[in-house]
């Protein structure tokens, strides 16, 4: 069978190729903005998170108090969203963290052995061991590479 070329076969492929040639390829979306970084205004709040009114921003005190609401409103300012712990079914600008303290009773007896000769180790000048969190009385560690 052998085809032939109408002009209304050829009008009918042309006007359906028609919306290719005309569509406008699609934009990229814009990048955002990056803020600039301000090293003034950076030195400025350090200044103003330095200065007597904060008291140290110690744990538990007034001025740790004072410096989570200064921070507090600094990100509400640039338009941050809070994404803290939740509370009521929104999100808080803080969150809870639990301060967990340990401590080694007595003095630690702690020793590195080479070539079958112990070396003993002085807590706080050749070693800094810390109290285990997990409940463990002891740890032994056998044939670990020294760095």
């Amino acid at each position: 069978m052998k085809l032939i070329a109408t002009p209304l076969a050829v009008l009918c492929a042309a006007v359906l190729s028609m919306p290719a040639y005309a569509a406008k390829p699609a934009k990229a979306p814009k990048a955002p903005k990056t803020p600039l970084f301000d090293t003034k205004r950076l030195s400025e709040e350090v200044k103003v998170l330095s200065s007597d009114e904060f008291e140290g921003r110690g744990p538990a005190t007034e001025g740790e108090k004072k410096t989570i609401d200064y921070l507090i409103a600094q990100f509400k300012a640039a338009g941050v969203q809070p994404g803290g712990d939740l509370k009521d079914g929104k999100r808080l600008w803080t969150q809870a963290v639990p301060l967990l303290r340990s401590q080694i009773s007595g003095t630690p007896n702690l020793s590195v052995a080479v070539k079958k000769k112990a070396r003993p180790l002085v807590q706080g000048n050749d070693i800094a061991v810390r109290a285990a969190l997990d409940g463990f009385k002891a740890v032994n560690i056998k044939n670990a590479p020294l760095v």
